[in-house]
């Protein structure tokens, strides 16, 4: 297993360097093809440490072998819990969503007062890709959990 890991401030401009960090990481590990939902999902899940929390940092911390890549993103903040709906008052809430969406596994600890601390893990599968009847590739079984 291939381990990283790095802490950041919790600072809007750092979503740049998660992207970064991530994008070293994924080429480290020869996952490339994977790269454009890694890098929604872990950008979401540090603009929410950032802009949500509380936090005066957070870490980002990357876990791979050839089957799976594990991102798990740690704060020290408390979760705000908000349930607007964007096209009503104009807020994005996107992001856990965006994260499900792009992942094939999720699941979010709260920080609470307490036990401050919020936990996303993130879990793609590096899956094998077989042919189809017409000779694209498609990748394997996907499933999706949210704790």
């Amino acid at each position: 297993m291939t381990s990283q890991q790095r802490t950041f401030p919790a600072d809007p401009a750092q979503v740049t360097e998660v992207r970064r960090f991530v994008s070293e990481c994924a080429r480290s590990a020869a996952v490339t093809d994977l790269l454009p939902d890694l890098l929604i999902a872990a950008s979401e899940a540090a603009a929410n440490a950032i802009l949500h929390s509380g936090t005066t940092e957070f870490r980002i911390i990357w876990r791979s072998t050839p089957t799976r890549v594990e991102i798990t993103i740690e704060d020290d903040g408390l979760f705000v819990d908000g349930v607007s709906i964007p096209e009503i008052d104009g807020v994005a809430h996107r992001g856990i969503s965006l994260m499900a969406a792009t992942m094939d596994e999720l699941s979010l600890v709260e920080g609470r007062d307490e036990r401050p601390g919020t936990t996303v893990q993130l879990v793609k599968i590096v899956s094998s890709r077989r042919p189809t009847a017409r000779g694209r590739e498609r990748p394997g079984r996907r499933s999706r959990s949210v704790a």
